[in-house]
């Protein structure tokens, strides 16, 4: 449902947090130096509410770092909460888009909920930033003049790790991924690759993502000698799988592989020396080493009190690449062709690297194999350099 938890403003002027405005302003008649309005749609409560937050930390940093105005005007946040459900996350959206008549959306992160925001966003003409959701089609089949993404797609965090383990000497594979569509699409991706390369992949689970008991999962593992497995699992029982895993004795035995959010840096002081020698795939870690990405974790951090990780990461260059946009188009967002253009060739030094977007609107960048060891992410292997999602199915 949508109610008063579900919905909430914000507005920013002059780099300070002040409380927004709730009367909506007719959409076509404001002037660019007024309000612009950003719908921000995240799962704040449930197993993903971490990145929900730290999303909005990285999206109200970088809006402070531009003097609370985009493109000369101030800004407004309208947050919703889509809960990680795909029912619940279309009535926010409806709401954000056709009520409140946002000027632009930002969201969201379950890889079931994007389709339907997505959906929302272009049958009313509204542009859409994706901070997170990497589901392959929302850049390659359901791509679209008026919607772009800053994080990347399951194909580019997975498919790379595939070709990659197998050249470190992996012959032999299971999966284990959440059940849902990111868990389903990474394993998927890796498997494609590990087995084009050679490998054979000899099982795959998928536990729901309510469940935080694994034990089960693990019971025959071992009788099929695995050399590795692969998976993908994120927030609290991303937490609970580490920890489980090693508990059962596993984790020596057969290397631990995933995707990006398995030991993501806000976890591992939860995970503890479980996490270590767990080895994941992902495009940025706290300590990568470039000009742009130690001053964001320094300010971020000296700004918020909090350390910076890569949802705060992602909501930072959401903001970056509207501010980009919108500097170039003063402020004007009526002018959709025009805004879409000055999207398209937005480039920066992102605390990732380079930035750019592919042609269908997805970053094209390197990819890392990083791994966890006494509470820190190191970066251990660059295993791909200026990767491009396929796009398959887009026709932009």
């Amino acid at each position: 449902m949508v109610g008063k938890r579900t919905l909430s403003r914000r507005s920013f002027t002059k780099g300070a947090l002040v409380a927004g405005a709730a009367a909506a302003m007719p959409r076509l008649t404001r002037a660019q130096s007024s309000t612009l309005k950003i719908g921000l749609m995240l799962p704040y409560s449930g197993v993903y509410s971490k990145f929900g937050e730290g999303i909005t930390d990285g999206v109200e940093f970088a809006l402070k770092q531009h003097g609370g105005k985009l493109g000369g005007r101030p800004v407004e946040i309208i947050k919703g909460d889509d809960q990680l459900d795909a029912k619940i996350g279309g009535e926010v959206a409806r709401k954000l888009v056709t009520r409140d008549k946002v000027d632009i959306m930002v969201g969201t992160v379950g890889s079931n909920v994007a389709p339907v925001l997505q959906k929302i966003c272009i049958d009313n003409n509204t542009p859409l930033i994706i901070p997170t959701a990497a589901g392959n089609e929302l850049t390659g089949s359901r791509c679209n003049a008026l919607v772009f993404r800053v994080s990347g797609s399951n194909w580019q965090l997975a498919h790379p790790m595939g070709t990659w383990l197998y050249a470190r000497g992996a012959k032999r594979a299971t999966t284990m991924a959440m059940n849902y569509a990111a868990g389903k699409e990474e394993t998927e991706n890796f498997s494609a690759s590990f087995k084009a390369a050679g490998g054979q992949i000899l099982d795959q689970k998928f536990p729901g993502v309510q469940e935080l008991d694994y034990q089960a999962y693990f019971a025959d593992i071992l009788d099929k000698k695995p050399d590795a497995i692969f998976t993908f699992f994120a927030g609290s029982n991303a937490v609970e799988f580490v920890k489980q895993y090693a508990q059962a004795g596993l984790k020596d035995k057969v290397p631990l592989y995933g995707a990006e959010y398995l030991i993501d840096s806000t976890l591992l002081p939860a995970q503890g020396s479980a996490a270590d020698g767990v080895i994941v795939s992902t495009y940025w870690t706290p300590s990568l080493e470039n000009d742009a990405n130690k001053k964001f974790v320094t300010e971020f951090e000296k700004t918020t009190g909090k350390e910076a990780d890569l949802n705060s990461m992602h909501g930072h260059d959401a903001i970056t690449v509207l501010a980009m946009a919108l500097e170039t188009t003063k402020g004007n967002v009526e002018d959709k062709s025009k805004l879409s253009a000055a999207l398209e060739a937005v480039q920066f030094q992102s605390p990732r690297g380079p930035f750019k977007f592919s042609k269908a609107h997805n970053p094209i960048m390197d990819m890392y194999a990083v791994e966890a060891r006494g509470g820190k992410l190191k970066v251990i292997a660059t295993i791909a350099k200026d990767l491009a999602d396929p796009a398959i199915g887009c026709s932009l």
